[in-house]
């Protein structure tokens, strides 16, 4: 994981990171067990990255972190970012599609 969370950093620092990177991170750290895990506000500030971004045209990236966060037990930070997503999306036919499918 160090490895992985050492290139997160150099990129960071050359913006833009492209989508599929950041997807790839957030994927990688989601899966590692707790032990080797980031910590909730780090992993949150990932997905704030990516949602500065990208968040006006990546409903999968909104549908990511809100399951996360929903996964984390928090409901009412998940149910404040389905409103930040249809604020921030160009087109929310297909994220409301997928966000009701999953609630």
């Amino acid at each position: 994981p160090s490895l992985v969370r050492t290139v997160y950093k150099r990129l960071t620092s050359m913006p833009p990171i492209p989508l599929p990177v950041y997807e790839s991170l957030l994927r990688f750290e989601r899966s590692l067990p707790s032990s080797d895990a980031q910590s909730p506000q780090e992993l949150r500030a990932m997905y704030e990255a990516a949602i500065t971004e990208y968040g006006a045209q990546s409903h999968e990236l909104w549908i990511s972190y809100i399951q996360w966060e929903r996964g984390q037990g928090r409901i009412a930070a998940a149910n404040q970012l389905h409103w930040k997503a249809m604020r921030a999306l160009t087109d929310t036919t297909t994220f409301t599609a997928v966000y009701d499918s999953i609630k």
